[in-house]
């Protein structure tokens, strides 16, 4: 199955290019230079280093529990207690995947749910990268 999908707006106006080059690649196995990029075989893509991506997610669940009407105490120490709780959960979350793979902040919420589940599609998604890029 071959998707192209992540170009937001620009998909109307780059769909003729995609699908040509997409058709070139099924129809008769040619190699697109545009589309090397996007390969499944590619290194995964990341902003974020772990330390920030924890803050990042942390900050997200802080935000999350704020428009679910957490009310919780603003005063003395529970607006630090539940920021530290939410750091450690994703400090615990992104521990637990492989070297080389920083799961993007918004994305947190796999982690601590599905955990095993995703540790394993990360790494089995690593292992066949690296055998695809071996010479």
């Amino acid at each position: 199955m071959w998707v192209a999908t992540g170009t937001h707006r620009d998909g109307l106006h780059a769909s003729p290019l995609i699908a040509e080059e997409l058709a070139g690649e099924i129809l008769h196995g040619r190699p697109s230079r545009w589309l090397q990029p996007w390969r499944p075989q590619r290194a995964p893509i990341t902003d974020w280093r772990v330390e920030g991506a924890i803050e990042e997610a942390a900050a997200h669940h802080q935000a999350l529990a704020a428009e679910a009407r957490m009310r919780p105490p603003l005063t003395g120490a529970w607006p630090q207690t539940l920021a530290d709780a939410y750091r450690h959960q994703m400090a615990t979350v992104y521990a637990q995947l492989p070297d080389g793979y920083v799961l993007p902040p918004e994305l947190a919420p796999l982690g601590y749910e599905n955990g095993p589940e995703l540790v394993k599609l990360v790494t089995r998604h690593l292992d066949h990268r690296q055998r695809a890029t071996r010479p």
